[in-house]
């Protein structure tokens, strides 16, 4: 077993590899928890986990931690604002957190040598507290909202099930449609229109927004889709939809679009539109161009 003295260079770089693998690992389980479908901002879990990004950054500025500084895997400054992006970019980011994790566990392992955990400051030991106290009120929060949000989705579901019992013997109509412009997808109730009187609600009952606060998938789709008449000409990119680098975009984010798209086409359809309005071409969502 190696002996270190305290306050020695050693001593002092063994500190900061720990406490650079301990803050690391609270970062990959703040991430866990709030990565999902259903998630929220909640100001006690996102000031611990910003804390914790400012003393991993210190401890990367020093010279000898220059190399796993350049190693270290892209991360968001605040979950503030960021929770839309995040629960679609976290599979591609998961890997990246746990792996980084590892080296460091490794590289810490061999300093270490046997010494095993040096005692933790009291500063320290109160952010690791807080931030694992702020994990389990968030997912007990977050549950809350979840089971919430099943019961709405199970009502609603019932009610487009009745709704399609009663028009299923309707005979099927056809619109003509208008030149889409911006402004014909109102992005506050969800509604798009075919034509002046014609319209086809994208989301049900016109909520936009489900009830842990984000966007419906469909919704914010069209919205990007939308957004100027250049969008609606050029289409919009899978990238800028999901808010990540283009190079993240693989088959499996593809596939989600498509899905996506496949609703909003069956619900057209349903209203008497064309059956392939929207589409993927080249990881870019379109609008058919005879339609603008």
């Amino acid at each position: 077993m190696k002996k270190v003295t305290e306050n020695t260079p050693e001593m002092k770089h063994l500190r900061n590899m720990q406490m650079l693998r301990i803050y690391w690992g609270e970062i990959c389980k703040v991430y866990d928890a709030v990565a999902g479908d259903v998630g929220f901002e909640y100001g006690p879990l996102n000031s611990n986990y910003v804390l914790l990004t400012i003393r991993i950054d210190k401890i990367l500025a020093k010279e000898e931690f220059a190399e796993l500084r350049k190693e270290k895997p892209s991360i968001y400054d605040s979950f503030m604002g960021n929770l839309d992006d995040l629960h679609v970019a976290y599979e591609l980011m998961r890997p990246e957190l746990w792996s980084f994790y590892g080296k460091l566990e490794r590289l810490w392992l061999e300093k270490a040598d046997g010494l095993g955990m040096l005692k933790l400051k009291d500063d320290e030991q109160q952010l690791l507290d807080y931030t694992d106290r702020a994990i389990a009120a968030y997912r007990k929060e977050r549950d809350h909202l979840y089971a919430n949000f099943l019961k709405m989705s199970a009502g609603e579901q019932e009610e487009v099930t009745q709704e399609k019992k009663v028009n299923a013997t309707a005979p099927p109509r056809k619109i003509e449609l208008h030149q889409l412009q911006p402004n014909h997808y109102n992005y506050r109730t969800g509604i798009l229109w075919l034509s002046a009187t014609d319209k086809v609600v994208i989301a049900s009952k016109g909520k936009v927004k489900r009830p842990d606060g984000k966007k419906y998938e469909e919704c914010w789709l069209l919205e990007r889709l939308f957004k100027t008449v250049n969008n609606l000409k050029r289409g919009v990119k899978i990238s800028s939809v999901n808010g990540v680098h283009p190079d993240k975009v693989d088959k499996k984010m593809v596939n989600k679009v498509r899905n996506y798209i496949f609703e909003i086409d069956k619900k057209i359809v349903e209203a008497g539109g064309p059956k392939r309005l929207i589409f993927v071409q080249d990881k870019t969502v379109k609008i058919d161009s005879s339609y603008l």
